[in-house]
């Protein structure tokens, strides 16, 4: 197959075929493309992914991959999809396997991993998974399709992927998202990565119809034409005004409503196409509209600004667009008569019809003539039209045919048919009703069928109309009046449903919002009609789900309306959860007078009064419990401690209330919190307070607890420390007892003592202010045993200096990393048989069967305590039940399914079966049989347990009792042994204000690594500075890089591949100026994480350099 691929080489004409264009580095485009240059610059076949016939059904691009479905139900990937291909560069792989034979519904591409959905919902993903974008309740990576589990009960239509992050669109109208949430785009008002599919729980009520997805952003469509974004908003790439975001600028983590510009005003949102920094939205008249970044003219306008609200793109006024898509810096558009529209950049060939570096910033329709070009007569190419088209971030792929018409079956008369309409539903064709009522759940599907209002403005303008939507957190300005009326032109203003007549007045004088009772009959009749007396358990369901949605929504409205006039305890008691923040934003003058009021009340309350606010609290809706009670609390700490600038009654009582708040949303488990942990993290105790004191002081309270005398300390509430504030206090301590070992020591060299305790000299001896570990390379697990174990444990607390024999290093830091990495591989192979690895979970676990003696296991602890005593972060891969039991939480069924999926889901199917023939169905005895080197044993977990069948009666005590016998007893010498070892080095109360996962990040470091943090804290010496043109071109390959290049240049400058706790912008990280241009590679002096580059003359000389050095480093030795 020649590489300069035209239709000459097709025997026969297709009627439809795939082009592309743009960057090709990783194959995006297909083999058989020229591609010296690593980029195709004209429109060219894709005969790759065949083009004689085949009927492609839907195209998806990634950041730079191609993904393609045909007819035949057939798919093909190409480019840098995680461990699709062996190289990047050879034809498209045709994806096989069971879940991908049926017919796919949608597609769309990450930078590393794909997800789709299959025609009947089924949700399937693959790929790179670091950030739990494959919905496997873990970070880990997945080589073939495999399914989503914990949406296998939803029917999933819409799939849409940003970065690392993506959405799922179910047919009840309702969202999921997973993955990346550094940014808010995964809408669930945290920060948080998402490790399975989480419901968007703010887009309640709302009939969602089409979602899409940018690098770090996230946009919904509803069905009534409202577009609502949220995550990153640094370029204004939600069309968001940054006025309007609640906590910062630069993001939204809740959806926001966008607002359509004046111009429009009478249209709706029927569709949006995310890039990396920049949004289109696409109207119901087909008209197109963008926000966000402007670089290279990719907004369409004819400028390179940035708009941070929607502007149109009026030189496309005149067609009617039916699709839209973005890539990183450059945009398209296609019209319902088949004409392509590009814009933006050209840098890497991604407009594919003019000279590379050109940048066009208004609309340009590309010629067909272009791709026939010496190939057919130029009546033959007037025929065919654009179909379809897809970008990734800097390639473009298109479909051409002679049917035009498919143009203007999208997205038009697609998109609105995803949804569930009670009132449109083919009832004669449902057979079975009973399996429907967990579908109709979903408040979406009533809204959708049932609910009509008018929409007010949070302008002076009023915007009418009919809409279906009764989320008071959308939106926040509609006056929430509600009636039931007869029809939609009749509502009886003064209707009043309710006993309490006098709050019920004010609330439905006006109504706004009600149910179409006409809807609601016509639908019941015509149920009854086709299904008689089978449908009356689903219409009661109905009828309570109808009533249940309605008074939640009064409910709201009216105990805010209650509670404005009574401040009492008994009041603050029952009304925290709704009256906090409203009390902060409605009276600007009393508010906060009256909110640290209520603060110091509450603080005061009895224990029994204070656990009947925990329990309340703990069923509030998690957005409630954050917005209207736990970041009010944040600001009266913050106002306090940056103004007043001390420690305040007022402050004490509000970091005790929101320890209440904060017992609440753990009240079931730390894993089904309604609020991750970060949402407590008050950041002004974590930067601002001086923590060696606030410890002091916890001290002095514990040391004084039997005398009753106390002192506050934040140290006691941590749950407003970050996880860096956390570690200054642990290396504190860690500080304080060297300093006193230091001491010590000098003392004893004051009185000739140079011999340990049992009369063995140490290592250094013991006048010595440093611990110096002298150990040999091709023996290290051995040295370090020797010496450890023979070592005054007040000697290993010394600032630790590791010295491998012959060699000259000198360890200012570098060579303990190296130290600790080596013996941590060491000690962690399977040579030792120490621990077992899981490729699936890709944990270590203690060995049952392990022979060696429990000293070993203790030195394990001992380096893992040592190295977290000297701030070394190690490449662990623990469960979290590991740092669970060090802390002396007890293991739960959830720890199990993490650390031995099959065992936990096992345990899991026998909690939940019901029936019972248990006996028969599990034929399980209370005993474990395990292998003991090729000899099969047995544990019985009750005397003559082997004799004792689970049934229902006895499963919980069998489950309670098998996690016991799986996370103790078998390896209860083990750990035992470790864990001394372990707090051998770390014997101070510090670590007794982490958590579990806290812990982990602690000893292991953050998984996720940002590099513009890095960049943001990076300092330059020797003549560089941020503006050198060798620096910039270094961020920009930095930019450019894998995931797992990135890790070799982290390591190969910090001797380290994970970011310290709080992330890259908390390391000290130096780029030092070695020379002119020179053939030399950069080096590094890891102990000081300084990279010492040369100022080479070129780009790609510095990526060449650059990345030869970082791919072959090996060691540290002397830098």
């Amino acid at each position: 197959m020649s590489k300069e691929t035209t239709f000459s080489a097709v025997p026969v004409l297709p009627k439809e075929f795939l082009v592309g264009w743009g960057r090709n580095d990783s194959g995006q485009l297909g083999s058989t493309i020229d591609d010296e240059n690593q980029q195709v610059n004209k429109a060219q076949v894709l005969v790759d992914f065949g083009i004689a016939g085949d009927v492609v059904q839907s195209i998806a691009c990634g950041f730079s991959s191609t993904v393609v479905c045909f007819n035949d139900n057939s798919l093909y990937v190409n480019g840098g999809i995680y461990n699709q291909t062996a190289t990047n560069r050879q034809e498209p792989i045709r994806i096989q396997s069971p879940y991908t034979r049926e017919r796919t519904q949608s597609i769309a591409c990450g930078e590393d991993f794909v997800i789709l959905a299959t025609q009947s919902g089924t949700l399937v993903t693959w790929g790179g998974g670091a950030y739990g974008q494959l919905g496997r309740g873990a970070p880990m990576d997945w080589s073939g399709p495999h399914p989503v589990k914990n949406l296998q009960n939803k029917r999933v239509v819409k799939v849409a992927a940003g970065a690392f992050h993506w959405l799922a669109l179910t047919d009840a109208g309702q969202v999921y998202s997973c993955g990346l949430g550094r940014h808010g785009q995964t809408g669930l008002g945290n920060c948080e990565d998402v490790y399975e599919p989480c419901l968007v729980e703010a887009l309640w009520a709302q009939p969602v119809v089409n979602i899409a997805a940018g690098e770090n952003h996230s946009i919904v469509i509803t069905s009534t034409g409202f577009a609502f974004a949220f995550g990153s908003n640094k370029y204004g790439q939600l069309g968001i005004s940054r006025q309007r975001l609640p906590e910062s600028e630069t993001r939204a983590e809740l959806p926001l409503r966008i607002y359509m510009p004046q111009e429009l005003a009478s249209e709706r949102f029927l569709a949006a196409a995310c890039g990396t920094h920049h949004t289109l939205f696409l109207t119901s008249n087909g008209k197109v509209l963008a926000c966000g970044s402007g670089q290279d003219g990719v907004l369409g306008i004819g400028n390179n600004k940035d708009e941070v609200c929607l502007v149109v793109i009026f030189s496309l006024f005149e067609y009617t667009i039916v699709q839209i898509a973005a890539g990183a810096r450059h945009s398209a558009a296609l019209s319902s008569q088949g004409e392509l529209f590009l814009w933006g950049s050209n840098e890497q060939g991604q407009l594919g019809f003019v000279e590379p570096t050109c940048v066009f910033s208004l609309p340009t329709q590309m010629d067909t003539n272009i791709i026939f070009k010496d190939s057919f007569e130029k009546e033959e190419s007037s025929s065919y039209f654009f179909l379809k088209i897809a970008t990734g971030a800097y390639h473009t792929i298109g479909l051409i045919g002679k049917e035009k018409e498919k143009c203007a079956s999208s997205p038009f008369e697609i998109y609105p048919s995803y949804l569930m309409n009670l009132t449109s539903m083919q009832w004669s064709s449902v057979r079975d009703l009973l399996p429907l009522q967990k579908r109709l759940s979903a408040a979406s599907i009533f809204s959708h069928s049932f609910l009509y209002g008018t929409v007010t403005g949070t302008d002076s303008s009023e915007k009418h109309g009919r809409w279906r939507s009764i989320n008071p957190y959308i939106f926040p300005f509609i006056n929430w009046n509600t009636a039931i009326g007869k029809n939609n032109n009749q509502v009886n203003e003064n209707a009043s449903y309710v006993q309490d007549s006098n709050l019920l007045t004010s609330v439905v004088s006006k109504p706004e919002l009600f149910i179409q009772a006409t809807a609601v009959e016509s639908f019941y009749k015509e149920l009854l009609s086709v299904h008689g007396s089978n449908a009356a358990e689903l219409l009661t369901f109905i009828s309570k789900e109808i009533i249940s949605q309605a008074e939640n929504m009064l409910t709201f409205r009216i105990r805010e309306k209650a509670e404005q006039g009574n401040h009492s305890t008994t009041v603050a008691i029952e009304s925290t959860g709704s009256d906090l923040k409203s009390k902060v934003s409605s009276r600007q003058g009393t508010g906060k007078q009256l909110l640290t009021r209520l603060c110091l009340i509450i603080a005061s309350l009895k224990l029994g009064a204070q656990r009947r606010i925990v329990s309340a609290v703990s069923r509030f809706p998690a957005e409630l419990v954050a917005v209207r009670l736990v970041r009010p609390l944040h600001s009266i700490i913050d106002s306090e401690l940056n103004e007043v600038r001390r420690i305040t009654e007022r402050a004490i009582a509000a970091t005790r209330v929101l320890g209440l708040f904060y017992a609440a949303s753990e009240l079931n488990g730390w894993r089904y919190a309604i609020l991750p942990r970060q949402e407590f993290y008050n950041h002004s105790v974590s930067d601002l307070v001086d923590l060696k004191e606030d410890y002091n002081r916890w001290l002095y309270s514990m040391e004084n607890s039997s005398s009753g005398k106390s002192l506050f300390s934040f140290c006691a509430h941590s749950y407003v420390l970050d996880e860096a504030a956390k570690a200054r206090v642990l290396h504190a301590e860690a500080r304080e007892a060297m300093k006193s070992e230091v001491v010590r020591s000098l003392w004893m060299n004051s009185q000739a003592v140079v011999v340990g305790p049992w009369g063995i000299p140490f290592i250094a001896g013991t006048d010595s202010p440093y611990c110096y570990l002298h150990v040999r390379r091709a023996s290290l697990v051995q040295d370090a045993l020797s010496v450890i174990s023979n070592a005054d444990p007040r000697e290993l607390r010394k600032p630790l200096r590791v010295v491998f024999l012959g060699e000259e290093g000198v360890d200012e830091g570098g060579l303990q990393k190296e130290f600790f990495q080596l013996i941590t591989a060491e000690l962690f192979s399977a040579d030792y048989g120490m621990f077992v690895y899981n490729e699936k979970t890709r944990f270590h676990w203690f060995r049952v069967d392990s022979l060696e003696v429990d000293d070993n296991f203790k030195l394990v602890g001992i380096i893992i305590g040592m190295a977290l005593y000297n701030g070394v972060i190690l490449d662990l891969h623990f469960p979290l039940l590991v740092y669970k039991k060090l802390l002396n939480w007890s293991p739960d069924l959830d720890d199990v399914k993490e650390a031995f999926p099959e065992i936990g889901n096992s345990l899991q199917a026998m909690l939940d079966y019901e029936e019972d023939d248990m006996e028969q169905v599990f034929m399980t005895t209370f005993a474990i049989q395990y292998e003991f080197f090729g000899e099969l044993r047995t544990w019985e977990l009750v005397p003559g347990g082997i004799q004792i069948y689970v049934n229902q009666s006895n499963k919980e005590d069998f489950i309670r009792r098998y996690i016991e016998y799986l996370t103790d007893v078998s390896i209860h010498s083990q750990f035992d042994a470790f864990s001394k070892g372990f707090f051998w080095m770390l014997s101070g109360p510090a670590l007794k204000i982490f958590r579990p996962d806290e812990l982990e990040v602690l000893v292991c470091g953050q998984r996720h690594l940002d590099f513009e943090a890095l960049k943001q804290v990076t300092v330059y010496e020797g003549g560089f500075n941020a503006e050198s043109q060798v620096i910039k071109w270094f961020w920009d390959i930095v930019d450019e890089m894998t995931l797992e290049e990135k890790l070799h240049l982290l390591f190969f400058v910090t001797g380290s591949d994970r970011a310290p706790v709080g992330g890259l912008g908390q390391l000290r990280f130096v780029i030092q100026r070695a020379g002119p241009d020179t053939d030399r590679l950069p080096t590094s002096h890891t102990c000081f994480n300084i990279l010492l580059l040369p100022e080479y003359s070129s780009k790609e000389k510095t990526r060449n350099r650059l990345l030869t050095a970082i791919q072959n480093a090996q060691g540290f030795g002397l830098q």
